[in-house]
């Protein structure tokens, strides 16, 4: 009992000094310590759409998640860029979003940067959009405040006309991992090109792994 109750009083209560609320536990006590939780989930998404007669679109998706019985811990980057350049007097146009979403974590930082930018000189006209979001989320079992988002999003205008290139082409790069006792990972990959037209790439991961109570923790100590 002397154990459970420093982690309560220490533990607990620095990692509250950490979000600036008080850590408070269930009325059963202890009980939410011993109880397995819904284990943490990631989902990310990069979309990257061009048109024009030459564009290129591309995705790139790393992830990891790492459980390590009562804290589960990921972090990634999701990238996503498209270009289009036009010397036939047809339209360009070029978007590129990315995203993360971690609903059962508890403490979670986020960067974004978003880039844009359009023009047009002697050789035609062009479009540019990329979107990059760095991640990570802590999920810690049997310690309960509100969740807190550290967010910070920086959005540029890109004046430069990207390197020329020539033909329609979609690209997209996976790498994702999930280490644990129990855990998953997808991804879902679309890519699509119509010729002197359009590029489309989007990619969707998902990934978790369980978070074990601290009572299979403990009997895994000894």
């Amino acid at each position: 009992m002397p154990l459970f109750k420093w982690g309560k009083s220490s533990f607990g209560q620095s990692l509250a000094t950490l979000v600036n609320e008080p850590a408070t536990t269930s009325n059963t006590g202890w009980t939410s310590w011993f109880q397995k939780q819904p284990a943490p989930t990631t989902t990310t998404t990069a979309s990257a759409d061009a048109i024009g007669q030459n564009t290129l679109a591309s995705t790139s998706t790393s992830v990891k998640t790492l459980d390590v019985g009562p804290v589960s811990i990921t972090r990634g980057t999701v990238d996503a860029s498209a270009l289009a350049q036009s010397s036939d007097g047809s339209t360009t146009y070029a978007s590129a979003v990315t995203s993360a979403l971690y609903p059962q974590g508890d403490v979670m930082l986020e960067q974004a940067t978003n880039k844009n930018g359009s023009g047009a000189d002697a050789s035609g006209d062009w479009a540019y959009a990329s979107s990059t979001t760095s991640f990570m989320s802590i999920d810690i079992q049997g310690i309960d405040f509100t969740p807190r988002l550290i967010q910070k999003t920086t959005d540029a205008t890109v004046t430069t006309k990207p390197a020329s290139f020539s033909g329609n082409l979609a690209t997209f790069n996976v790498d994702m991992s999930a280490s644990g006792d129990n855990t998953y990972a997808d991804a879902q990959v679309s890519a699509l090109t119509v010729e002197d037209r359009y590029s489309s790439a989007t990619t969707t991961t998902v990934t978790s792994a369980q978070s074990y109570s601290l009572l299979d923790y403990f009997h895994s100590l000894f």
